[in-house]
């Protein structure tokens, strides 16, 4: 299973996908550490790959934990 972030001005967009088709679409206000731990936590499989998007910046917290 893989996460494909998208961050915007307004929103953020993740997108759970498993083998190249989406299995889960969500849009949100802020991106956040914890956030994040929870759709690990509550993935069907394993998340073995990110992709992350910004034209607003990441906060180095997010960054790390998907690293």
């Amino acid at each position: 299973m893989n996460i494909a972030i998208d961050i915007g001005n307004s929103s953020a967009k993740v997108a759970l996908l498993e083998n190249g088709s989406v299995t889960k679409c969500m849009r949100i206000e802020r991106l956040d550490v914890e956030f994040l731990a929870d759709i690990f936590r509550q993935a069907d499989k394993p998340i073995e790959q990110a992709v992350l998007s910004t034209v607003a910046g990441v906060e180095a917290e997010v960054e790390n934990f998907l690293k």
